[in-house]
C-alpha cells in the first residue's frame, strides 16, 4: 500500500494550508477539528513519513517529495 492511501482528506488539507503558510493554530479556521485533533494528526503524519521531529519543514518536504503537496 502507498505511503499516500494512508492519509485521509483532512490530512491532505492541513498539509496544503500548511503549505500556503497558514499557521498551526490557525488550521481551525479551514478544518473541523480541535487544535489538539490537528496536532495529533500532523504527528501520525510525521510518524508515516519516518521522521523523528514533527517539525513541519521536514513534513512538508515529504509530502511534496510523495506528491501531496
Amino acid at each position: 500500500m502507498s505511503r499516500n492511501n494512508l492519509f485521509d482528506s483532512l490530512d491532505r488539507e492541513i498539509l496544503y494550508r500548511l503549505s500556503l503558510g497558514v499557521k498551526l493554530k490557525e488550521l481551525t479556521k479551514y478544518i473541523p477539528l480541535s487544535l489538539p485533533g490537528i496536532e495529533r494528526r500532523k504527528r501520525r503524519i510525521a510518524e508515516v513519513f519516518d521522521l523523528e521531529s514533527g517539525s513541519i519543514k521536514p513534513i512538508l518536504k515529504k509530502a511534496k517529495e510523495n506528491g501531496l503537496v
